[in-house]
């Protein structure tokens, strides 16, 4: 990375309306944390190319990194020359993140989410918008496609939130059944029954996400829901 970024700089000096290079150079110093030398690398290139998509996105990912409250507007304009649905993503997370709710679901709903991980982080973030009716319509998609264990846990917490109890059990279940082995589906069973005043069952299966957890979060999670039990 180190000669790369050197090579665009060097090709910048040569010509600085070498726009793939402003390119180049601003995406790799936002990858690695440079946040103002990418808004610097980025500027330089709209000078000479005000609308390049390119260019656009990146400084509005420097500006987000930053923490400046010009993020949000270029973002915006990022996407009045780009329909990339990685920058429509981070645009609803940064309008999320802005406590702009309505404005971030709209992004979101405009997003395709053909590819499993892209619609299972789009769902996250209508999840933790409590957009619970839009994060389930966008997993069912994903399951038709997919029906994976990981699927069904996170569908299975949004009908969860949507008050749709059953669903939720079907899917927690679904989910055990897929992958046995799977800790977050048992614990996300045995939560839901602990709520449900399940107890024994509830027990049955957050002991086993104990087991299945051990060394990560899944563990120590569980182990607070048994200790509630008692």
């Amino acid at each position: 990375m180190a000669g790369a970024t050197a090579a665009y700089r060097d090709a910048l000096e040569l010509d600085p309306k070498l726009t793939e290079a402003s390119q180049n150079l601003s995406a790799i110093l936002v990858d690695q944390g440079d946040a103002r030398g990418a808004l610097e690398a980025a500027d330089a290139g709209l000078t000479h190319r005000p609308d390049d998509p390119g260019l656009l996105a990146n400084r509005a990912l420097a500006l987000e990194a930053l923490g400046s409250d010009e993020a949000l507007a270029a973002y915006a304009k990022a996407l009045t020359k780009s329909n990339d649905a990685g920058l429509r993503y981070n645009y609803a997370s940064a309008l999320a993140a802005a406590d702009r709710r309505d404005e971030a679901i709209a992004q979101l709903k405009q997003i395709p989410t053909n590819d499993p991980e892209f619609a299972a982080a789009v769902a996250t973030t209508f999840y933790q918008l409590r957009s619970f009716a839009e994060c389930a319509q966008v997993l069912d998609k994903a399951i038709a496609k997919n029906p994976s264990a990981d699927l069904h846990v996170r569908r299975g917490a949004c009908r969860q939130g949507a008050e749709d109890k059953a669903g939720a059990l079907t899917d927690y279940q679904t989910a055990v059944k897929l992958d046995g082995s799977f800790a977050a589906a048992r614990y996300y069973l045995g939560r839901f029954l602990a709520g449900e005043g399940k107890k024994a069952e509830a027990r049955t299966a957050l002991e086993k996400a104990v087991e299945l957890g051990a060394g990560t979060p899944i563990e120590a999670s569980a182990k607070k829901v048994l200790a509630d039990l008692k």
